[in-house]
């Protein structure tokens, strides 16, 4: 009995301190791991959703870019950071599910790994081609299987995989050229070596106003408010077309419930913000303000598309 009581007295300070950590959260800077590249849609997002948080939050939220393998190796530093809500990450499509159906070897168990605690946006790719491509509609594509290139930013990149579900959904077979980004696609997009791509509205924006490139078609259940002309895949007839890229911001497992709490409600109040609503509406992006339940709901959603995409496309991990 005295050994017990002389252990939960040591135990104490420790409990008292962590109470005492949660309650002054934050008192520094705090890290937001993305891992794709700067300059891009991704950093713009959480650049701009950094600032409405530092007036929430009292701190400054530094964003450290940290590309590669398709976002796994930012994961995998937030994986390995302390769990002290000092360093969070921009979760997406990649990182929170589809690594567990996509990868043969894998570094983290995304479900044990990783705290979800904040939705941010769905954005859905749109099918885009050149202005002067040998097609207008999708038919062409169907009559002709194989002569259409579609590109895609990479091997079982999230426009990958909305190629393969479209081509599985609509019974087309375009042959799909994997590059290193998209960037490089874009580039031989509207040089003539590819016809389409799926790509996000705002990042093709100024080449379609140049008449360069057009878009045949939107994902989703509704036509997005930046391109109200172009029609759904549903309108065509493809209504399980219905794949969108994903943002969920996600803590080192581990870490206190009050922190992510706090961080939890600074996010949604910096969500809230006019400047930050009006930015992603103009990319046509839908805001997902889940938390707790609802984002448990979402991801598991996600994870059931996610299996039936890998079925359909006979995707093989890697």
């Amino acid at each position: 009995m005295k050994r017990t009581a002389a252990a939960l007295i040591c135990l104490l300070p420790l409990v008292l301190n962590g109470g005492a950590s949660a309650q002054d959260y934050p008192t520094r800077p705090i890290t937001w791991i993305v891992p794709f590249a700067a300059g891009g849609s991704t950093d713009n997002n959480a650049r701009i959703m950094a600032r409405a948080l530092k007036d929430k939050l009292g701190q400054p939220v530094i964003v450290e870019n940290r590309p590669g393998a398709g976002s796994i190796v930012g994961a995998e530093a937030a994986v390995n950071a302390k769990p002290d809500g000092y360093t969070f990450l921009y979760g997406s499509n990649t990182n929170l599910v589809n690594y567990d159906y996509l990868f043969k070897k894998r570094s983290y168990d995304p479900q044990k790994a990783l705290l979800p605690f904040h939705g941010l946006l769905i954005l859905p790719p749109t099918l885009v081609a050149r202005a002067d491509a040998p097609f207008r509609t999708l038919p062409y594509a169907k009559q002709n299987p194989g002569k259409v290139n579609i590109a895609s930013p990479g091997q079982n990149s999230a426009p990958h995989l909305v190629a393969e579900l479209f081509m599985s959904e609509a019974g087309i077979r375009m042959t799909h050229v994997p590059y290193k980004g998209a960037g490089p696609a874009l580039t031989d997009l509207l040089a003539g070596v590819v016809d389409v791509i799926f790509d996000f509205p705002v990042t093709v924006q100024p080449q379609i106003e140049a008449g360069k490139l057009r878009l045949l078609a939107v994902p989703g259940a509704k036509r997005l408010s930046n391109v109200p002309d172009v029609p759904t895949f549903a309108e065509l007839g493809y209504p399980g077309v219905n794949f969108g890229t994903w943002a969920v911001m996600a803590l080192p497992a581990g870490t206190p419930q009050p922190i992510v709490d706090k961080l939890s409600l600074a996010f949604g109040q910096a969500m809230q913000d006019p400047d930050v609503i009006k930015y992603f509406d103009d990319q046509g992006a839908t805001l997902i303000p889940f938390t707790k339940d609802k984002l448990a709901d979402f991801l598991s959603s996600e994870r059931v598309k996610m299996k039936e995409i890998v079925t359909r496309a006979g995707i093989e991990p890697e």
